[in-house]
């Protein structure tokens, strides 16, 4: 049996108001009903996934800045998705944010073994060597 909201008395289920205090209790109870059974049947949301966005501005910014910037763009759609129910397609941005990112910086860590080679190189053999050599050449 349900009770009225307002002085907690019994009241019927086809009573629309209490009759000991008169509060209006049968709208109230349907949009009671209505809620609890809209919350019931509401799909459980997975775990929002992790957007990637402070990976993609560090390697943004110590890295390689096209990639960063594109790991960026896709960070910043992973809520918009993610929230308008498109939990999949949220994932797979995700997912292409940190691929990006991790892009960028093997190609600055690629090129910073090679500098470092290049230069080492350059040492050993001699830099005015080779660029003696170099501009004989021409």
């Amino acid at each position: 049996m349900p009770y009225c909201s307002c002085c907690g008395n019994i009241i019927n289920d086809d009573t629309l108001f209490c009759p000991k205090c008169g509060n209006r209790v049968g709208v109230v109870l349907n949009v009671q009903w209505q809620q609890f059974q809209s919350f019931s049947q509401q799909e459980q949301k997975p775990f929002k996934p992790n957007s990637n966005m402070a990976f993609a501005i560090l390697s943004t910014c110590l890295c390689c800045v096209p990639t960063g910037v594109y790991a960026i763009v896709l960070a910043s759609k992973v809520d918009r998705l993610y929230y308008t129910g498109e939990y999949e397609k949220a994932e797979m941005v995700a997912a292409d944010a940190k691929k990006w990112s991790i892009v960028g910086m093997v190609i600055s860590l690629t090129f910073w073994i090679v500098y470092i080679i290049i230069v080492i190189i350059f040492g050993v053999i001699g830099g005015d060597a080779f660029w003696d050599g170099f501009f004989n050449a021409l």
